[in-house]
């Protein structure tokens, strides 16, 4: 089984890799989409990381992420092939152990330079290991690898090129480690409620590893009228933040919920 590589620092997700044929919108487009292996049986759909998507989802971070993609890359036909990508924000590729894509910020370990395109001959049939790095930092988040071959048609690497394995039988595709910044919340309390900060924006729910709170009890976010919807399962409190638009709550570093009660009020022991 692969396996990503170790950061004691860092939240990660193991991830698969296809290219698949097509969109609702456009269907003869082809794409390239995601989907976390740990989320497969929670979600039917797709991850799609070009532009109806801004990541793969928890617990990755949705900016200020990084995506390694490792595999074999195997030509229909022999030739000169040139290598091509646009990336929202960074990205750099090897094929065959060079480097055949270069858009890295300058300081990161990288050129620097403009998006650099290079030329290299692979033979018909042959597995090439191919890597590609990439970074988001804010906002969108897409990247799109291109080739053309013998100066031909500029295309997006076609389905059935990529594979996961150098065994002939193993499946199209390329294997994905997801990782970002580890989410730390911090805890406060004033009489009998909770305050919980967190320093980055839940999109959709704030995960809190606590205790279950009383049933009844009123989530709030400071800043803004009425309850959060709140669900607990094994031992982490889930606080719906889907009905919350972003622009809502006036700040951009941290948010503050308040549990009302949490806390015993007599010295004694918890409930």
């Amino acid at each position: 089984m692969y396996r990503c590589p170790a950061y004691p620092d860092r939240e990660q997700a193991l991830g698969y890799v296809i290219n698949s044929w097509g969109t609702a919108a456009n269907p003869d487009e082809d794409v390239l989409y995601m989907t976390p292996r740990d989320r497969v049986k929670d979600r039917s759909n797709r991850v799609y990381l070009a532009d109806h998507e801004n990541g793969p989802g928890r617990p990755i971070r949705e900016d200020e992420f990084s995506a390694s993609w490792t595999g074999y890359l195997v030509a229909p036909a022999s030739g000169d092939y040139t290598f091509e990508a646009e990336a929202d924000d960074f990205v750099r590729v090897w094929v065959g152990g060079e480097m055949v894509v270069d858009i890295w910020p300058e300081g990161r370990s990288g050129s620097g330079g403009p998006a650099a395109r290079r030329s290299i001959h692979l033979q018909a049939g042959t597995r090439y290991p191919i890597r590609a790095d990439y970074r988001e930092e804010t906002l969108n988040a897409s990247v799109h690898l291109f080739w053309s071959r013998d100066e031909g048609l500029r295309e997006v690497v076609p389905v059935g090129s990529f594979f996961n394995g150098e065994d002939p039988s193993g499946r199209p595709g390329l294997n994905a480690c997801y990782t970002s910044l580890q989410e730390y919340l911090v805890y406060t309390v004033k009489g009998e409620d909770l305050f919980v900060i967190t320093f980055e924006w839940p999109d959709e729910e704030l995960a809190v590893p606590i205790r279950e709170p009383l049933p009844g009890t009123e989530v709030t976010l400071l800043g803004r009228d009425g309850p959060l919807p709140w669900r607990y399962e094994a031992g982490v409190l889930s606080v719906d933040f889907s009905g919350v638009p972003y622009s809502e709550i006036p700040g951009d570093w941290a948010w503050t919920i308040r549990l009302p009660g949490y806390l015993p009020s007599d010295g004694g022991p918890e409930r």
